[in-house]
């Protein structure tokens, strides 16, 4: 079996799989410290990015076809990505539920230093290897097998089941989301400006005012 093949099951089989599996499992369970979900994440985004990048390397491949070069659309999305996040940093600020509640989403935020600097690593992170791993690289992988509509659909299933299931709502979300990313990636051949959006959001979610008193001790699981 080729690298390449061990990398594709791995990616469209075994992540989701264990992501699922780990969700259902931990329904109910106590959560977690962030900092050791943070880490989780890390090592768990190094395990499948290095082998990749070490098989394109030692391969030769050319890292435009990995979505790393920067045609037309990619500047031009680039620039929208941007302007887009700046255009929602006001509104982040005053973000609350429907109820008067703070979002949920807050729960995945740092309150100490070490916790900071350990989010920050793993937003930067996962915004861009899971763009590589999930739209360059797999798309890269299926194509010329299934064909680029096939190949869509099984890559943006595999990331949005990688996400895990804690709600028919958020698994939806997650998989709808995964779809948009990965056709907006064939349209623009450029990851960079996706990539900015993947990474860009978690530090937006820094901008959302806590709520008052002390910090909830919720800690879900970032995937």
């Amino acid at each position: 079996m080729t690298p390449d093949l061990v990398l594709i099951a791995c990616l469209v089989v075994l992540v989701p799989a264990y992501q699922l599996w780990r969700s259902l499992k931990r329904r109910g369970a106590p959560k977690a410290s962030k900092l050791r979900n943070y880490l989780r994440t890390i090592v768990m985004a190094l395990l499948l990015m290095v082998p990749v990048l070490a098989v394109w390397i030692y391969r030769g491949r050319s890292w435009a076809a990995l979505g790393l070069g920067l045609p037309l659309a990619g500047m031009i999305g680039l620039g929208i990505a941007v302007i887009g996040l700046a255009a929602m940093a006001p509104g982040m600020r005053r973000m609350k539920a429907a109820d008067g509640r703070p979002p949920a989403a807050l729960d995945l935020l740092p309150t100490t230093r070490t916790e900071l600097a350990g989010f920050v690593i793993m937003s930067l992170l996962i915004g861009f290897s899971w763009e590589v791993l999930y739209r360059g690289y797999l798309l890269w992988a299926l194509s010329p097998s299934l064909g680029t509509p096939l190949a869509v659909l099984v890559a943006a299933a595999a990331y949005g089941v990688a996400h895990g299931y804690k709600d028919v709502k958020q698994f939806a979300g997650s998989l709808v989301s995964a779809l948009i990313f990965t056709l907006a990636y064939v349209a623009t051949h450029s990851l960079w400006w996706l990539m900015v959006i993947h990474a860009g959001l978690p530090f937006l979610m820094l901008l959302v005012k806590p709520p008052p008193g002390p910090a909830t001790a919720a800690e879900p699981t970032p995937a």
